[in-house]
């Protein structure tokens, strides 16, 4: 009896640690994820890119109607769609480059990803036909929701380096 017991509390334990590794960012507040996800982009990035394309946070810019419209619009999902953002684009169009962060509200992952997918699959078609190098770059971006829900988009030269890095500083926090 002592030793089923003791399977017993050895198994919750197990339980018990592995759900607070996956739960770990749902915990945090929405300036919490998102001055993670912030962290994350800049530190994957040179001085001279974080420069270029600075980071937009939802909660902190969404009331700005520019930036709830530049969602909307570029992106393809409403700020009601995310409970944390964080955001890196061109907004000219001769660069394909683009990062996203996004933690979605409730119930609202597919529209965050279709909205993600909908703005690669616009850059896709905005270089086709003048600018291959761009082309490229948009037709290899990464969609992917990581462990912890995150929806993370990279559209950039060496994405997957990027990528990993963004998706490694977001699971180690």
């Amino acid at each position: 009896m002592k030793r089923l017991f003791a399977v017993m509390l050895a198994v919750c334990i197990v339980i018990a640690s592995l759900s607070g590794c996956a739960a770990k960012s749902n915990d945090m507040s929405t300036a919490e994820l998102e001055k993670l996800y912030s962290d994350a982009i800049t530190g994957a990035r040179d001085d001279e890119l974080n420069e270029a394309y600075p980071v937009t946070l939802g909660s902190n810019d969404v009331s700005d109607e520019v930036v709830a419209d530049m969602l909307n619009q570029l992106l393809g999902f409403s700020a009601e769609d995310a409970y944390a953002c964080a955001i890196s684009v061109s907004l000219m169009n001769t660069q394909a480059y683009g990062i996203v962060a996004v933690k979605p509200a409730e119930g609202k992952e597919d529209a965050v990803k279709d909205g993600l997918q909908g703005f690669i699959d616009q850059q896709c078609a905005n270089f086709e036909m003048y600018l291959a190098d761009q082309y490229d770059i948009a037709k290899s971006a990464r969609l992917e929701t990581l462990d912890d829900g995150t929806v993370l988009m990279v559209m950039c030269p060496d994405q997957d380096t990027v990528f990993n890095s963004i998706a490694k500083s977001i699971e180690n926090a």
